[in-house]
């Protein structure tokens, strides 16, 4: 019969399809950036509009509209920004440019340009506020990977540089950054002749821990007055306890403490343009981790926050998906509130211009399993977090890990007794470290153990032998409510003038906490080969003072493994026979010792601390049978020439 002609039916079936394809392709244009469709800083010009993206709550994608004010193009990459003015719904639903919008991919005629990475705040103009752009080609030499690593020093230098380059575009006004003192300024009551950029911090999560924890993780903890405890590096001539006076305060952070139902993890959007991503520094039963937005994804890598996050360079974070609950409008400056999810793969870059993440690459991380129980109650709870173990944080991060354990186990604060008995291995360790120690507080039982076990992990983090590439704790935590002490009051020996070989008898006494006093005898025999001259016999609880020279030098990472594993717990009572100490004598008295070990015998009490010390001072000489055998010779060679 031939063909036949199409029906109106058809054709108008015809022309609504095409319709409807042409308005669905509208769309994608308008949420969807071809790849590789970018903007460089040549074609950008003032007064250019622009769309940003971002989520101010929940899963939705807003956009925002910008304005371009100027360009700021340096002969260096890194000093290079697009200054825009920032406005739309979003915007006012978030109280201006808000920690967390980090990342928010900028558009101009559908081409990405780059990252809100600054805010400005302006008070005659805070609806509209000014912020700064990181240009996305600068972010995109993250994917290059190079192995160029930032500097804080840096970091300073080029903010120098951007803001002098800011007070030629903004003549009347007065360019300061958040260091310079406008740091918790309340917004709309900054000078009117003055523009402050926010330096760009990073709002971090932190899973509902307890007020000490959450103290020490974002300022750090007070060192000072230390009592009972042990610092690993400073037989090395160095300190640990450092890396814990300030916590993460250093990398200009902002912390949140929230409590997150662990089911929402789930519901978190996937990693998109214009969407949430964390960048975790823990997981499982407490989470430690960034929100910022995705800037750019190429397959399976991420490029997001258009700033650095601890500026690690090569680095090796948890990439996570995330949540944004709400944005909060703080009178700092507002921030999203929101928690990380689960683990999507590595964060391997972390730069001035940016973070990168690689979808789908395992992290690296340290392990750690804490068992807690309370011994009257029979109760034991099991905690399961892992760690990001970067040098520099790996200690931090263990110390507020084990006290939130063990403070979320006991719920309650006040005295008690802690032991614990834990192993830390590495896959670069020719032996673990594996000890017991034990500690006593009228206040808070959780302070000592915690930090002594996380100082062992930051020594080993920090030891300048080896990397022990960490692979995980494993730590059991004994509470007693009672408070199980003894102090050392009393100390004597039998004598104060001695021979080589004898015998030295001594007496100890200790008062137990809410005891009776015990008192404890022994002995040991002065070895026969000692020197004559002036010794110390010192009695002391717990490992031997950093002020003894070790028995040995300590050359390599296998001494000093062993050494620590050797050290006497808070549990031992020793008794040790010492010798003043003679800079020429060893070489390591440079370091601050002052005696060295010549003999030592100790004894344990099981689940007490004996704490305290005292000391003796006593002579050595030759007895007289020696002394005659030395000089017959010299007396016979006399009375021969006499005669």
């Amino acid at each position: 019969m031939g063909n036949t002609a199409p029906t109106n039916i058809g054709r108008k079936s015809t022309l609504i399809l095409l319709v409807f394809l042409s308005l669905l392709l509208m769309v994608q244009v308008a949420f969807a950036v071809p790849e590789g469709s970018f903007l460089g800083l040549s074609e950008i010009e003032k007064g250019m509009q622009g769309v940003g993206k971002t989520v101010v709550k929940g899963q939705e994608i807003s956009q925002f509209s910008v304005e371009v004010i100027d360009v700021i193009d340096k002969p260096g990459e890194l000093e290079d920004f697009i200054i825009v003015r920032a406005s739309g719904e979003a915007i006012d639903k978030a109280g201006g440019v808000a920690q967390g919008m980090s990342g928010s991919p900028i558009y101009i005629d559908e081409k990405l340009v780059g990252a809100l990475s600054r805010s400005a705040t302006w008070s005659r103009e805070t609806e509209k506020p000014i912020a700064l752009v990181t240009p996305i080609k600068t972010m995109l030499k993250l994917f290059e990977e190079n192995n160029q690593r930032g500097s804080s020093e840096l970091e300073e230098e080029r903010e120098s540089s951007v803001k002098d380059s800011l007070n030629d575009v903004f003549t009347d006004k007065t360019v300061a950054f958040s260091r310079d003192g406008a740091t918790g300024t309340e917004r709309g009551k900054v000078e009117t002749e003055k523009l402050v950029f926010t330096r760009t911090q990073t709002p971090v999560m932190v899973n509902g821990f307890s007020e000490v924890a959450f103290r020490a993780l974002s300022q750090g903890i007070d060192t000072s007055n230390l009592d009972r405890i042990y610092d690993p590096l400073e037989l090395l001539g160095d300190s640990s306890l450092g890396n814990f006076e300030d916590g993460l305060s250093e990398y200009d952070l902002s912390f949140h403490n929230v409590q997150v139902d662990a089911s929402k993890s789930d519901q978190a959007m996937d990693l998109t343009p214009g969407g949430p991503v964390g960048v975790a520094l823990t997981q499982g039963d407490f989470s430690i981790g960034a929100l910022g937005t995705v800037t750019y994804r190429e397959e399976n890598g991420i490029l997001g926050f258009g700033h650095r996050f601890l500026l690690g360079g090569n680095s090796n974070y948890i990439l996570t998906r995330a949540n944004v609950f709400d944005t909060v409008d703080s009178y700092q400056a507002p921030f999203k509130l929101g928690s990380v999810a689960s683990s999507v793969g590595t964060v391997t870059q972390d730069r001035t211009q940016g973070v990168l993440g690689e979808v789908g690459t395992e992290t690296n991380l340290f392990d750690t399993n804490i068992d807690v129980t309370e011994m009257e109650m029979e109760a034991s709870t099991n905690f399961q977090t892992d760690l990001v173990k970067t040098s520099d944080l790996v200690g931090v991060l263990s110390y507020v890990t084990l006290r939130e354990s063990i403070n979320r186990a006991l719920n309650r604060r006040g005295p008690g007794t802690v032991k614990v008995s834990y192993e830390i291995t590495g896959e670069n360790m020719p032996q673990s470290i594996k000890r017991s120690d034990i500690f006593f507080s009228h206040t808070q039982a959780s302070f000592l153990p915690s930090l002594q076990v996380a100082l062992f992990i930051d020594a080993l983090a920090h030891n300048p032998f080896r990397n022990p590439e960490l692979v995980d704790l494993q730590a059991d935590v004994a509470f007693q409510n009672s408070i199980n002490s003894g102090q050392i009051t009393y100390f004597a020996t039998d004598g104060n003038q001695y021979h080589p070989g004898d015998l030295l008898a001594y007496q100890v006494k200790i008062k137990n906490y809410r005891d009776d006093l015990v008192e404890k005898t022994g002995a040991f025999q002065i070895p026969e080969n000692i020197p004559e001259g002036k010794y110390i016999v010192a009695v002391y609880g717990g490992p031997r003072p950093t002020k003894i020279a070790p028995p040995e030098m300590l050359e390599n990472f296998e001494d000093w493994l062993s050494y620590l594993n050797n050290l006497k717990s808070y549990e031992h009572l020793s008794v040790e026979l010492l010798k003043p100490l003679e800079e020429s004598v060893v070489p390591m008295a440079s370091i601050g010792y002052i005696y060295e070990s010549v003999t030592r015998v100790d004894e344990k009490f099981e689940d007490r601390v004996i704490y305290g010390n005292q000391a003796v001072a006593i002579k050595i000489t030759q007895n007289q049978e020696e002394k005659e055998e030395t000089s017959s010779p010299v007396q016979e060679e006399e009375q021969g020439t006499e005669s």
